[in-house]
C-alpha cells in the first residue's frame, strides 16, 4: 500500500467535477463552447502527453513479452489502446441510438451508465497509480481528467437533469474514489499499469471522438475546439521543455 495525499485530493478534485456539474451555468451560455474545448483538452492531452508515453510503455512491454505471437500482441500498447477505443467506442454509439429510438433507461441506457462508470473506475485507479511519478505529472493528468469530465458530465447532465442528479453523480463519483481505493490497496505490477494507461488512452480518445466533438457543430464550436486543445497542448510542451531542465 503506497498512501500518497495528492492523489487522494486530486480524486476528490475531479469527483467534485462529477458532482457538481449542474451547478455550472456557465456551459449554458456559452452556446456549447465550453463543451467544445474541453474535448480539445482532451485530444491534446492523449496526443501530446498519452502517446508520447505509450511509446515508452511499449518498449516496457515488449521487454516482458512472452513467446510467440500471442504473448507479442498481449503486451503491444498500441492493440490495448485499439482495444480500448473500440470497446468505449461501441459503448457510446450504442448509448446513443438507444436513445433516439426510444429504448432509453431514464434517459441514459443502462450500457451507457455501466461504461461511464467503467471509464470513472479506470480514471481513479490510474490516478493512484501514478502515484511515483512525480507531481507535475500527476497535476496534469488531474486537470486534464476534470476538465474532459466538466464537458461529458455536462452533456450527460443536459440529456437527463433530473437522472443525473438523483444518482448518475453519485454513481460515478463513487466509481472514481473505488478505483482510487483499489490502485491504493492493490499494488500492479509496471507492465500491468502500462496496459491499463494504454486501454485508458485508446477510451479518452473514443470518448471525446463520441460523445463530445459531435457538438462542435460550427465555426464558433470549431473555434473553441482549436482553442482548447492548443491552449492545453502548449502547457503541456511548456511542462515538458522545463521539466528537462530546457
Amino acid at each position: 500500500m503506497n498512501f500518497y495525499p495528492p492523489t487522494l485530493v486530486g480524486a476528490l478534485a475531479i469527483a467534485s467535477v462529477l458532482l457538481f456539474v449542474g451547478r455550472m451555468k456557465f456551459f449554458d451560455t456559452a452556446g456549447g463552447r465550453w463543451v467544445a474545448a474541453s474535448s480539445g483538452v482532451a485530444i491534446a492531452y492523449v496526443f501530446v502527453d498519452i502517446l508520447p508515453h505509450l511509446a515508452g510503455y511499449q518498449r516496457v512491454l515488449l521487454s516482458a513479452t512472452g513467446g510467440g505471437f500471442y504473448g507479442y500482441l498481449e503486451h503491444h500498447a498500441y492493440v490495448v489502446a485499439l482495444i480500448g477505443f473500440m470497446l468505449f467506442l461501441g459503448i457510446a454509439l450504442f448509448d446513443q441510438r438507444a436513445l433516439t429510438s426510444g429504448r432509453q433507461v431514464s434517459a441514459i441506457t443502462a450500457v451507457g451508465l455501466a461504461g461511464f462508470v467503467g471509464y470513472s473506475f479506470l480514471i481513479g485507479n490510474i490516478l493512484q497509480e501514478q502515484a511515483d511519478q512525480g507531481v507535475g505529472t500527476r497535476l496534469i493528468f488531474v486537470a486534464a481528467m476534470a476538465i474532459h469530465f466538466a464537458g461529458l458530465c455536462h452533456l450527460l447532465y443536459q440529456r437527463a437533469p433530473a437522472p443525473y442528479q438523483r444518482f448518475t453523480r453519485f454513481l460515478l463519483a463513487a466509481a472514481l474514489m473505488c478505483g482510487w481505493l483499489t490502485g491504493l490497496i492493490v499494488d500492479i505490477e509496471r507492465t500491468t499499469f502500462a496496459l491499463w494507461f494504454a486501454f485508458l488512452a485508446g477510451g479518452i480518445i473514443a470518448v471525446a471522438t463520441a460523445v463530445e466533438l459531435p457538438k462542435v457543430e460550427d465555426g464558433r464550436r470549431y473555434a473553441a475546439f482549436c482553442g482548447g486543445a492548443a491552449s492545453f497542448a502548449g502547457l503541456l510542451l511548456l511542462f515538458e521543455y522545463l521539466r528537462v531542465g530546457g
